[in-house]
């Protein structure tokens, strides 16, 4: 089993028809100061995406394979991430769009 695993149990499948993210201009902001290098952003993230490399430098998660499902968000331990673009469209993904999506991103790998 592997580290992460370890520390944070299975890796459980997010409840899909439950994701609601900003609209596509919007960005993840980390705050750096509140950040302890968990993990458990990027180990969520469907996509890959090393959010704590972001959140380590305070940086916004700008990364084109970003599809906006907000898991990286919702899991962080310490709130340290958050939408930034107020006032923005909700936008839900169904399980369908989301099980497509997942898919292509392990095809691509």
């Amino acid at each position: 089993m592997g580290f992460l695993r370890k520390l944070f149990g299975a890796k459980t499948e997010p409840p899909l028809s439950a994701y609601a993210a900003p609209a596509p201009d919007a960005h993840v902001t980390p705050d750096a100061t509140r950040c302890v290098q968990c993990g458990v952003c990027g180990y969520n993230c469907p996509a890959g995406i090393p959010v704590r490399d972001y959140a380590r430098q305070g940086q916004l998660v700008d990364d084109p394979r970003c599809v906006q499902c907000g898991k990286c968000v919702e899991v962080c331990p310490r709130g340290t991430l958050r939408w930034e673009r107020p006032n923005s469209v909700v936008m839900q993904w169904d399980e369908a769009e989301y099980a497509e999506l997942k898919q292509l991103f392990a095809e691509a790998k």
